[in-house]
């Protein structure tokens, strides 16, 4: 009996400690602010008349659940008045419904009547709104409730519409020219192996998927994401003559073949475009004379230039029609540093008997130069065929070449002589890459645009300038990722090494 009594308090004891754990996160933000009224966001909401359409469209698309919940939420809530104001557009379906009444919720605590802090939130639909001086997305808030137990409801007396985001302009609203043909021309269907089911292999071993294909743009995979609700951007528009014009300047370094053709096209239109797009999002009447691109490039700006300006979720747009480029800011030099070599290759590799050398010099290019000791013992063949160093995509220009080097270690890095240190520069071509990594496996014989140049200086000088040794030019006539390879005079002098700081590739400009 007395065992039966006890297990009776137990059980009562463990039922009210449970509801006081489930209640706990109330109480105690109640206990904190006695000014907290004890109502959830939804009924609050639905308590009061004016708010009925609003709160019909709540639990329409399923809402409820989460501003009766316990977490800490802002409602940008619409009278019957406001809701009169929405066009029919952000309704017009199950999912625009929801995405229109998320675009009024966000996570926090936001009580925009006595919040002065300027900055972005994200709302439930995954935008982001400016909230600046008690307005949000520049809309005034007519009052805010007392603190909820799960947060504030901010009373709109309009409503504050989902925007586009800039690739949903460019796709639906922007202006028919070539800039825009041309980034919508971008967008192809393409194979999701995320969305895609494997359902075997083939006799190959092979997956084989019941495949999924979805629309890509690859301006917005490679270059800049317009269609990001998370970044910050302006894009520019150009109108057709500023695209004639700026395609007449630079199509001779783009050339991908001799000779103009519709892959040059293609690859001029790419680079002009892409610094179009800028990292920040510039209001209108804030853009500088002279915005640098997401690439790095200046292009000049004028507020007269404007034609057009579009406000998106993720920053402005703006048709213009003036943004030229100079030259002289796209095609610039190169430097190729000695310290990210891509490998070296020759004779009896596997040996281990080229050693390359990362050295830390207090002048060099930063803090490293490059040496690159080319021994073998007793034999008259030189092992590596020399240091190759990526220099990138490059135009299809004349350059002049210059490099920086120092010999500070007596031809030889581990079997010094007094033998004159002597190099060669010229460009391979890739032969074969591992089909897995995509590294480089072999390389094409150096095609040579310098002679054998002795290295003289023994020391660096802090003015780097003052060390650059003029080599050669080089000509390129089409675009192409270019490998240089920098050689040892190594037949009859074995043990020669070759060393760099840096290679610098100056374009001559017509």
């Amino acid at each position: 009996m007395i065992i039966m009594q006890i297990r009776r308090i137990l059980t009562l004891l463990f039922t009210a400690t449970a509801l006081f754990s489930c209640s706990d996160a109330w109480d105690e933000h109640s206990s904190r602010n006695k000014d907290v009224s004890n109502q959830t966001i939804y009924t609050y909401l639905q308590a009061d008349p004016q708010f009925s359409q609003f709160v019909a469209l709540i639990d329409e698309v399923g809402y409820k659940e989460e501003l009766t919940s316990s977490k800490q939420i802002t409602v940008f809530a619409l009278t019957n008045g406001a809701m009169e104001m929405v066009p029919s557009t952000f309704l017009a379906d199950q999912s625009s419904k929801k995405t229109f009444v998320g675009h009024h919720i966000t996570y926090g605590r936001n009580n925009l009547s006595n919040d002065a802090n300027a900055g972005r939130i994200q709302m439930l639909s995954s935008k982001w709104l400016e909230v600046e001086q008690g307005l949000i997305d520049g809309l005034a808030v007519l009052s805010s409730s007392q603190a909820l137990l799960n947060g504030f409801v901010n009373v709109m007396a309009e409503p504050v519409l989902p925007r586009l985001t800039i690739w949903e302009y460019v796709e639906n609203m922007a202006p028919q020219n070539k800039h825009v043909d041309y980034l919508n021309s971008l967008t192809r269907l393409t194979f999701s192996p995320d969305l895609s089911t494997q359902v075997g292999v083939n006799d190959l071993g092979q997956p084989v998927y019941d495949s999924v294909f979805i629309f890509r743009n690859s301006f917005n995979d490679n270059i800049a994401d317009l269609s990001s609700e998370d970044s910050t951007l302006t894009l520019f528009i150009v109108e057709d003559q500023v695209l004639n014009q700026e395609y007449q300047k630079f199509w001779r370094y783009y050339r991908v073949i001799n000779g103009t053709t519709a892959r040059d096209t293609a690859e001029t239109k790419m680079r002009i475009t892409r610094d179009y797009v800028f990292n920040e999002s510039y209001s209108p009447g804030n853009v500088p004379a002279m915005p640098v691109s997401a690439n790095g490039i200046p292009v000049a700006f004028s507020d007269d230039a404007v034609v057009e300006s579009f406000k998106a979720s993720n920053g402005y747009v703006y048709v213009v029609s003036s943004a030229p480029v100079e030259v002289a800011d796209r095609i610039r030099p190169i430097i190729v540093e000695g310290e990210s070599p891509e490998a070296y290759y020759g004779l009896n590799t596997e040996r281990a008997d080229a050693q390359g050398y990362l050295r830390i010099r207090e002048h060099a290019s930063g803090g490293h130069d490059f040496v690159l000791d080319n021994h073998i013992a007793g034999s008259s063949q030189r092992l590596t065929d020399g240091l190759i160093l990526p220099a990138g995509f490059l135009p299809s220009i004349q350059y002049r070449v210059y490099w920086r080097a120092i010999n500070d270690f007596r031809t030889s890095y581990r079997y010094p002589s007094d033998n004159e240190l002597r190099q060669r520069l010229g460009t391979s071509a890739v032969m074969t890459r591992d089909p897995v990594t995509g590294r480089v496996t072999r390389f094409a014989p150096p095609v040579y645009f310098t002679d054998f140049i002795p290295v003289t200086a023994t020391e660096y000088s802090p003015n780097s300038e003052e060390d650059e040794v003029f080599v050669g030019t080089v000509n390129f006539g089409s675009m192409r990722n270019v490998y240089l390879q920098l050689v040892p005079e190594g037949v009859s002098t074995h043990h020669m090494a070759v060393t760099v700081d840096y290679i610098k590739l100056v374009p001559v400009l017509n």
